[in-house]
């Protein structure tokens, strides 16, 4: 279900800005939600160029089974850079936030993002992709990275792609794993040696 305005478009077509306000909702498999709030401006330049700015926002989300809330993406385009100002929502607990932007103006497209994580349940978070560990790994993640490179056919993205990241788990618990015992035994050879020190 879709409701609110787009326009007036203008004669001729989105030669001035042209706003957007509409909020969206939708229930189906694998993707729900109330209020999707979409606003924002696009026109052409002369050129016949894009120009825009656009914020979505919902308080919640369901999407692959996974509940995501306070959604917001504010991105825009112009001379030829679609730039994401702001990605940013909550997650098993935490919130993730990133930006990034893709330089498509010459005949190489760029590319550069960046993603912070903050206080994320590890558990949740490895319950969600149904794996085993859900049961034996708690603690809370934060995490930093950023990617870069150029687009292209495989060989330019492999050539070009840098990354650099950081990851900490806070109080984490590792349950049904004697890290000692493990540790000594592969030093020594001898299981067990932990219960006699």
């Amino acid at each position: 279900h879709v409701r609110g305005t787009v326009g007036p478009i203008g004669d001729p077509p989105f030669a001035a800005d042209v706003p957007i306000d509409q909020h969206v909702t939708v229930h189906g498999t694998g993707f729900d939600v109330d209020d999707l709030a979409v606003s924002g401006r696009v026109r052409r330049t002369e050129r016949g160029t894009p120009v825009a700015s656009l914020r979505l926002a919902a308080p919640e989300l369901r999407a692959g089974g996974i509940d995501f809330g306070a959604l917001e993406i504010v991105a825009n385009e112009q001379d030829g850079v679609a730039t994401l100002e702001r990605l940013a929502f909550r997650i098993f607990g935490g919130t993730v936030a990133g930006s990034g932007r893709v330089d498509h103006s010459g005949p190489t497209p760029t590319f550069q993002a960046e993603t912070r994580i903050r206080d994320v349940d590890v558990s949740a978070a490895l319950a969600a992709r149904q794996s085993d560990l859900a049961l034996r790994f708690e603690g809370r993640l934060d995490a930093d990275g950023s990617v870069s490179g150029s687009g292209g056919d495989d060989a330019v993205v492999r050539r070009t792609l840098s990354a650099t990241g950081h990851a900490a788990v806070r109080n984490g618990v590792l349950k049904g794993v004697n890290v000692a015992d493990g540790v000594l035994s592969g030093v020594t050879g001898v299981a067990g040696l932990v219960s006699l020190l």
